[in-house]
């Protein structure tokens, strides 16, 4: 799967923008009440800021609302207080929102970890099985209210278990992380590359008729056999290859229709591609 980055110059404006707003909504309700609020009234846009959008933007939140929490100290809506007391009460208001903008941005980004490591086969970081089925499922809603076709194509990496057996289990593994370097690189950002289990993959092909799906594998075999070739390896590709213009009931019911078409490339000969259309 690919991770969609949020670091364009229009994005961080946007963001410190949202940020500022929430600042200067705070600031109001600040000198609405004569600036009895305080400073930690002002965590409210910083948290929201360092949760929704990452620590940068906590920090710029945090700055932002350190200097314009000053301002009714300044003025004088809180009190006669000296100027230094106003600067010592900032600094250890900016401390407590830097802090809280650190720490929330890094739950956040350990929680997704956790998330994505729940979805992701370890040893390849493709999709892993439960997550695939997710994704299935999903796509089997979007059909029944779009009718856009799909396709599920399920590949054997034949004669793996000879890598394993020859070169051992670490070099197998490095056979299965080309193999998801390679899919995902000859794929679009919105299909899905799943391992399946040992040496099997799935992929999801959104919005992908038969025509569309035939370029498209025969053109990933291709680069998987010359991937394979480049390590000197003897892997060669069964891959079926199915075309849904109409859904079951169930992703297990896919799931089979593809796995059942590859074990038939694999009785004949192997190292070949064979394409199905499901249709009403």
């Amino acid at each position: 799967m690919q991770t969609i980055t949020l670091h364009s110059k229009s994005n961080r404006l946007f963001y410190i923008s949202v940020g500022l707003f929430f600042v200067v909504v705070i600031s109001l309700v600040d000198q609405a009440t004569g600036g009895q609020t305080g400073l930690l009234l002002y965590l409210i846009p910083v948290c929201l800021s360092a949760w929704m959008f990452g620590r940068f933007y906590g920090y710029v939140t945090a700055v932002a609302s350190t200097l314009t929490g000053m301002v009714p100290a300044f003025i004088g809506l809180g009190g006669s207080t000296s100027p230094n007391r106003i600067l010592a009460d900032g600094m250890i208001a900016l401390v407590i929102f830097a802090l809280a903008a650190f720490w929330l941005a890094r739950l956040k980004r350990t929680i997704k970890n956790e998330q994505r490591l729940a979805r992701t086969d370890y040893t390849t970081g493709a999709v892993n099985t439960r997550y695939f089925h997710d994704l299935t499922e999903m796509e089997i809603r979007r059909f029944r209210r779009y009718e856009h076709a799909f396709t599920v194509a399920f590949i054997d990496l034949d004669n793996f278990k000879m890598v394993n057996d020859s070169y051992g289990h670490q070099a197998g593994d490095d056979v299965l992380r080309v193999v998801t370097r390679t899919l995902r690189a000859n794929l679009r950002e919105t299909d899905i590359v799943a391992r399946m289990g040992g040496d099997e993959f799935a992929l999801l092909l959104p919005e992908t008729d038969q025509k569309d799906a035939r370029a498209v594998l025969s053109h990933l075999q291709e680069h998987l056999l010359s991937a394979m070739q480049n390590k000197s390896v003897p892997v060669t590709f069964s891959i079926g290859v199915v075309t849904f213009h109409a859904v079951p009931d169930t992703v297990h019911e896919i799931v089979r229709c593809a796995d059942d078409l590859m074990y038939s490339v694999k009785k004949e000969g192997k190292n070949r591609v064979k394409y199905t259309i499901v249709a009403q």
